[in-house]
């Protein structure tokens, strides 16, 4: 089993996390946070008007405008961000034979799945992008490894 982030969700991520390791306010173009994050320029426009339709970045058009975070870093959990770029975190289908899971028919691991499934929200609900912003670790975050779908 694996659990990755699709590419639109990892450089989602990478793009937030440029714009919360700026001073409080600050405005980015999509060609600084392009180089800032490491998305490719290409991708940028369509991630950032997925975030802002989700109200996690405000975006300010003209020669002095850009983009800026919404909300403190803080206050934005991980969860918001999936939820915002894949859609919300809901197991549709049985994972042992892949039909729809139906509630009123549970598989024998339905319960146990189910109680994963809520650690791995709950977890992802429970870190904020202030903390990953303020993160150092001995590999830093790169959208680059990132699935292709």
């Amino acid at each position: 089993m694996k659990l990755t982030l699709t590419r639109k969700a990892a450089y989602g991520l990478a793009l937030l996390k440029a714009l919360a390791e700026m001073p409080a306010g600050a405005k980015m173009t999509t060609a600084e946070l392009a180089e800032a994050s490491g998305v490719p320029k290409g991708f940028v426009p369509s991630i950032v008007s997925t975030l802002h339709r989700a109200g996690l970045l405000r975006c300010v058009p003209g020669r002095t405008g850009g983009c800026y975070l919404a909300r403190p870093p803080e206050q934005v959990s991980l969860l918001e961000i999936v939820n915002a770029l894949e859609g919300p975190l809901a197991e549709s289908h049985c994972v042992l034979d892949g039909r729809l899971c139906m509630e009123s028919e549970p598989c024998e691991v339905h319960d146990y799945w189910e109680k994963a499934h809520q650690a791995m929200r709950q977890s992802l609900d429970d870190c904020t992008l202030g903390r990953l912003a303020g993160a150092t670790t001995s590999r830093p975050f790169s959208p680059k490894g990132s699935q292709g779908r």
